[in-house]
């Protein structure tokens, strides 16, 4: 290893990316002689044997991947709990969530205990934990990065959404860095899966298409789905006030027939999980977050019905999606699912083009900062409509931090909450509350672009982490 890195030193300075620099790596990351436990006390001292793609092609760059970090329970839930290595707290505050399931990395890096690290993204394990925690995160195409070797939570293989590996860090440029490191032919080599697209800087420096079409929405408009709290509809559209200072068309926008979206999302996270999720979970200790989770996924379609009519009734509309949560049974409801996927690609894909064509979108990663641990998972859940879309889509998706909870947005959000619980939205009143103890948490926005153009989220990430900065 010492001969590799000092044959890179040699090399000129452009080319050595990330030479002699550590790097973290979420714990699915196989790593040969290492367990990848997933939270679950079964996987303890059943180590990898052999390392996964992008640890040989960030060794083979000279980056020194030194520690495995720890996820949620199964890497199925926002919270930061962890049986095997111990519950994990947002480094803002010690009373709210980490966000999962890269609960880890979010940690790690926000504590700079690493300068950059590598997560995976399935419904928003990037996304969310960056956003909680303060940090900036990119989920890109899937198969932008090999995820050859990661580790499986079972041996039934996802159908319908596959996972992303993406970069974590402090800053847009460590990301930018990282994506160059790995999308190098060593990596197109070892995986012929991954298209041989080596990172454009052209496109990430902005000079191909200096000023882009983008448009935002500051929330999910829907009945079903979460509505954004005071804070994070502020920071997006003080985000959006920046693009446009910058010289950029922003225009509003909106996700066509999001309901739809939402439920086939739902359902194929329930497909691609079920089986999988319900043996790793036999005879673990659960926390009220799996729970939750594996009670969703294993009644039966009738009781789901009832349970969303009742839930509806009591709570409110954001609560009835349990029913969302059942996979089709039979292989021509499998097929239906997935065509009906396809069709909403079309769909959205149209929408854009539509939208004056748009080049990217920005919005909330998630309707609300980080949660506290004390709050119930049936209220907090539902809220990953806003980033399981994008994966659903497979959309290259990236979050960068604009701010923080402000006490205005603490007082707006109570008088929210009197609001809905004066017209009986038990559901969304309790979603503000959560607000209460707020003050301070970092937020993010989430910047979409279309598939394969990682590069060009990445230089809006970068046009507002460079606005922002110069504003402290």
């Amino acid at each position: 290893m010492a001969v590799d890195v000092a044959k890179l030193n040699r090399l000129p300075t452009s080319k050595q990316t990330l030479v002699g620099i550590p790097i973290s790596l979420k714990e699915l990351c196989s790593i040969k002689g290492y367990d990848a436990t997933y939270g679950l006390i079964k996987r303890c001292n059943k180590p990898s044997h052999e390392d996964c793609c992008l640890l040989e092609v960030l060794r083979h760059e000279g980056a020194i991947p030194f520690v495995l970090t720890a996820t949620s329970q199964t890497c199925l839930s926002l919270s930061g709990i962890n049986p095997v290595f111990g519950d994990m707290s947002n480094p803002h505050s010690s009373e709210h969530e980490t966000g999962g399931s890269s609960s880890g990395e979010g940690v790690l890096l926000s504590l700079r205990g690493s300068p950059v690290g590598i997560g995976t993204d399935l419904a928003g394990s990037i996304r969310i934990p960056s956003v909680f925690c303060g940090l900036a995160g990119l989920k890109p195409t899937t198969n932008r990065i090999s995820s050859k070797g990661l580790s499986p939570i079972g041996h039934k293989k996802s159908v319908l959404l596959r996972v992303s590996v993406g970069p974590m860090g402090r800053r847009v440029d460590d990301l930018a860095k990282l994506m160059r490191t790995l999308l190098t032919p060593k990596m197109f080599q070892m995986d012929p899966y991954v298209p041989p697209l080596l990172f454009n800087d052209m496109i990430y420096a902005g000079t191909d298409k200096p000023k882009l079409t983008i448009g935002y929405y500051t929330t999910l408009e829907d009945p079903l789905i979460i509505t954004s709290v005071p804070s994070v509809r502020r920071i997006v559209n003080e985000s959006v006030d920046i693009l446009r200072q910058r010289g950029h068309i922003l225009l509003p926008f909106h996700p066509p027939n999001i309901k739809w979206a939402y439920e086939l999302s739902m359902k194929a996270i329930s497909i691609d999980t079920k089986y999988n999720f319900q043996e790793a979970l036999f005879a673990e200790p659960l926390n009220d977050h799996t729970k939750f989770i594996r009670l969703l996924i294993s009644v039966p379609h009738w009781l789901k019905v009832m349970i969303d009519k009742l839930l509806s009734i009591i709570f409110g509309r954001p609560a009835a999606v349990t029913s969302f949560l059942d996979g089709p049974r039979g292989e021509a409801k499998t097929l239906n699912l997935i065509s009906d996927i396809e069709l909403y690609r079309h769909e959205f894909q149209r929408a854009m083009e539509e939208a004056s064509d748009l080049d990217a979108i920005i919005c909330p990663v998630f309707p609300f900062p980080a949660f506290p641990k004390s709050a119930k998972s049936m209220f907090v859940t539902p809220a990953i409509a806003y980033t399981v879309l994008f994966n659903m889509l497979d959309y290259p998706a990236g979050t960068v931090p604009m701010g923080y909870v402000n006490k205005e947005d603490v007082q707006n959000s109570k008088v929210m909450a009197e609001e809905y619980k004066k017209v009986g939205n038990r559901f969304l009143s309790e979603v503000f509350k959560y607000q209460e103890t707020s003050e301070g948490l970092p937020v993010g926005v989430q910047i979409i672009g279309k598939p394969w153009q990682e590069e060009r989220v990445l230089y809006i990430m970068k046009e507002l982490e460079t606005s922002r900065t110069l504003t402290e």
